[in-house]
């Protein structure tokens, strides 16, 4: 099954460059400017990922991990933050269940191993849950 990660931001020339860094990555990627589009593309779709700026039109990227987390516990949640932000995310890490905060600017080969992490985390909460199923 190939992964699905979201990235949401609201600066599209971020969204440019993660297209442009995960193309050979051999997952699906999908985007959105807002938390209200991201959450209706996760309401529609299996997201492995969730890539999620802190500060977003609509919603904040917290209260979009938290409603998303709701209806899919084994999608695995990154932020991303200014640094200006940094210790108000920080506070909401450990609450949410983040899995990384990722501090902008950042460089490709960080964001890309965070995600390649977070995917394997997505495996191994599915294969719990199907394990649970099992029993």
């Amino acid at each position: 099954m190939t992964e699905s990660i979201l990235f949401v931001d609201d600066e599209t020339l971020i969204l440019d460059y993660l297209r442009i860094l995960f193309a050979g990555e051999g997952v699906r990627i999908l985007f959105a400017n807002d938390g209200a589009q991201a959450l209706e593309i996760a309401k529609r779709e299996r997201i492995s990922v969730l890539v999620a700026d802190y500060r977003l039109p609509v919603m904040n990227g917290m209260d979009l991990v938290r409603l998303v987390r709701a209806s899919s516990a084994e999608t695995v949640p990154i932020i991303m933050s200014g640094y200006a932000e940094f210790p108000t995310v920080r506070d909401h890490v450990h609450r949410e269940r983040i899995f990384r905060v990722i501090p902008k600017p950042w460089k490709g080969v960080e964001m890309v191993t965070a995600v390649r992490e977070a995917i394997a985390k997505s495996r191994e909460l599915r294969g719990r849950k199907d394990m649970e199923g099992i029993s």
